[in-house]
């Protein structure tokens, strides 16, 4: 009685082996069909296919890990499947896989695949580069526009809160009086905390709009403008460093 033995690991090369199984081991034979075929490496899956006569009636296969694997029976046909990982770390050598079938009489029949290599995995090192000169220009105008976005946003809540300030005194007011005769008439300039709050505003506008339009050239003068209003601004002095770095970037292109 012939079973047909082919062992291949999946999307790769295929190793056929046929292999005589037989009670009596005087007629025991392997085929050297497909000796010194596909090296598997650890994690790859490897297809175990038996072809076996009509009255098999269970096949086993003990691995080189010693691992009993139950081959299934294909329908219609008398091919018999199983599927086995080598183990990650599993030594490299050459190996067979046993097999043990049993018939509709209750006989036992033994034998084994021809030889099949497992070999190991190699380590490799990467070494990290350094971003390019393109990328680390993206990288800071991508980090300017967010810093003008957020600068935006904070001038915008101070002129809601310096609007917020002065409506109140205008709802309290007295109406105005008809000043008397010889009295010195006394006229309320606008705060100064409004003017700079104004001029701040048309600043941020200003400067963000030339960053969203990439032109660092021109939103460099609103951001150093900003600066002398407020030296002590971490957040404009940051986001000035990063466009002028740009520009230089810029400039060194060929």
């Amino acid at each position: 009685m012939k079973y047909i033995v082919g062992i291949w690991v999946l999307g790769f090369g295929i190793l056929v082996t046929s292999a005589s199984l037989a009670a009596n081991s005087s007629e025991f034979r392997i085929s050297q069909a497909g000796a010194g075929g596909k090296e598997y490496l650890p994690g790859d899956f490897v297809h175990v296919m038996v072809e076996a006569p009509v009255d098999t009636a269970s096949l086993t296969t003990i691995m080189p890990d010693n691992s009993e694997i139950k081959l299934v029976h294909e329908r219609r046909t008398n091919i018999w499947h199983g599927l086995w990982q080598v183990p990650m770390g599993f030594k490299k050598g050459s190996y067979y896989a046993k097999l043990k079938a049993l018939d509709l009489e209750g006989n036992v029949l033994e034998g084994q695949t021809n030889a099949f290599v497992i070999g190991e995995l190699t380590l490799i090192m990467l070494v990290g580069k350094g971003a390019t000169r393109e990328a680390e220009a993206k990288k800071l105008a991508v980090e300017a526009e967010i810093l003008a976005r957020e600068a935006e946003e904070k001038a915008r809540r101070a002129s809601e809160l310096a609007g917020a300030k002065t409506a109140p005194l205008q709802s309290v007011m007295p109406p105005p009086q008809l000043p008397k005769a010889g009295a010195p008439v006394v006229k309320r300039k606008s705060p100064v905390v409004v003017r700079s709050n104004s001029a701040k505003t048309r600043l941020i506008t200003s400067a963000h709009f030339y960053l969203e339009k990439l032109d660092y050239e021109k939103a460099r003068p609103q951001l150093i403008a900003l600066l002398r209003m407020e030296p002590g601004n971490r957040e404009v002095r940051a986001m000035l460093k990063r466009v002028e770095t740009v520009i230089k970037i810029r400039r060194k292109r060929p």
